[in-house]
């Protein structure tokens, strides 16, 4: 079966607020406003109780941090806020795992139990096996990072946004001038 999209191909378009940020952005190329109201302080957040799958302290904690971060960058919407939510569910839970798997064997011997008449036990090892929890532990982190890709939160997602830089006046005292001026 074929796709009903013919003709369609290639990655998503960027946002124009990626884009800017870049300093890509073309008026021609433009595609307008991202759907979802921008972002612009952390009050606009009301609270994470409506977010739950944010059940730990620290996935909290994650969440207001990445969201503070994202605000700064002026690319945090409304629609943001389940991937960031993900986003710091997963950080939490890495954290976890990675504390478990200090604690734990990296390989579990699995064995067969022989009880004797004498009353003696055996364990005979059958094979050894690679702790679970290092599968979850990676397909948590791969995800993490697509996630973290998206909002420039990995070091080459940071290189695609070329941040604008602040407009500083050449005379510390024009502005004052100015106001004494009238201008």
């Amino acid at each position: 079966m074929g796709s009903s999209r013919k003709g369609i191909a290639g990655r998503k378009p960027l946002p124009d607020e990626v884009k800017d940020l870049r300093g890509t952005l073309e008026k021609r190329r433009s595609r307008g406003a991202t759907p979802g109201l921008p972002l612009t302080k952390i009050t606009q957040i009301t609270s994470t109780r409506g977010i739950r799958i944010l059940k730990t302290k620290r996935a909290k904690e994650i969440f207001k941090q990445k969201c503070n971060q994202l605000l700064h960058l002026k690319i945090l919407t409304e629609l943001d806020l389940e991937n960031l939510a993900i986003y710091s569910h997963n950080l939490d839970k890495i954290f976890t795992l990675i504390d478990e798997l200090s604690k734990e064997e990296d390989i579990i011997t699995l064995y067969k139990v022989i009880y004797r008449k004498n009353g003696d036990i055996d364990k005979v090892p059958l094979k050894s096996i690679t702790n679970p929890k290092w599968k979850l532990y990676f397909a948590l982190v791969e995800s993490n990072n697509k996630i973290s890709g998206e909002f420039g939160f990995s070091p080459v997602a940071r290189m695609k946004f070329a941040l604008p830089a602040e407009e500083k006046p050449s005379d510390p005292f024009e502005e004052i001038k100015n106001a004494m001026l009238g201008k």
